[in-house]
């Protein structure tokens, strides 16, 4: 036997008010993280040509809007400490090595030989220096000033090239004034390790320059790539 439509008709009022009837059953947990969402601001809208707008989801926005820096900002705390070590030791330096060279006499080839050995083992505090300035602007990240720095940690790399060739010279003429006994191998020797700490130092000089500049690249391409996210 068939139901006619009024049955039928009841049957399915019938079933809509039984099941409004039903508890409706709470996961408090899903209902904490809508909750949460809603409190978030919205994320940022795609701006693919052609492409139907999306909206990132509260969550995910608010992760990727909040870079993670706690590290970083705590870090940066030492920077004026990592500065004014670095300022001490040049300040040091520069005090030791202009009284190692006084009184100038520029025209002596002793004396340019002196003064070059002299500073060759004052070299230690001005190099700590760079280390800790190049240490402040990682901390820092500012790509402009460790480019300078850069440049200019660059230049006297390079310039200690020419310095070490004039010092072969004046220690030629210094040798060829010597006594023969004083010709030997303690000259040699000392000469050969004047010679290896510029060398040493040349090298500090250029692998700080080299972090820098890697480290100037890096963060200018991570800057653009948040400008072009945040367009």
């Amino acid at each position: 036997m068939t139901a006619g439509p009024l049955d039928q008709d009841g049957g399915t009022a019938s079933l809509r008010a039984g099941a409004a009837t039903i508890p409706r059953i709470r996961n408090p947990v899903v209902e904490s993280w809508n909750e949460d969402d809603e409190l978030l601001p919205r994320g940022p809208t795609s701006r693919i040509p052609g492409a139907s707008p999306y909206t990132a989801p509260p969550s995910v926005a608010s992760v990727l809007a909040s870079p993670a820096v706690v590290p970083q900002t705590s870090a940066k705390r030492f920077v004026p400490v990592l500065l004014v070590l670095a300022l001490f030791l040049l300040g040091s330096a520069f005090i030791e090595m202009t009284l190692a060279a006084l009184p100038v006499q520029t025209y002596l080839a002793s004396w340019r030989y002196s003064v070059v050995g002299a500073i060759s083992t004052k070299m230690l505090p001005p190099l700590a220096a760079v280390t800790l300035i190049t240490a402040a602007l990682m901390l820092e990240e500012r790509a402009r000033v460790a480019k300078v720095f850069a440049v200019l940690l660059t230049v006297l790399g390079v310039a200690i090239l020419p310095l070490m060739l004039f010092y072969l010279l004046d220690a030629i003429q210094v040798r060829l004034g010597l006594e023969s006994a004083l010709r030997g191998k303690v000259f040699l020797v000392a000469v050969g390790k004047t010679m290896a700490l510029y060398v040493g130092a040349a090298l500090v000089l250029l692998t700080n320059a080299f972090v820098l500049y890697r480290a100037a690249k890096q963060w200018a391409k991570s800057e653009f790539s948040v400008g072009e996210w945040h367009r």
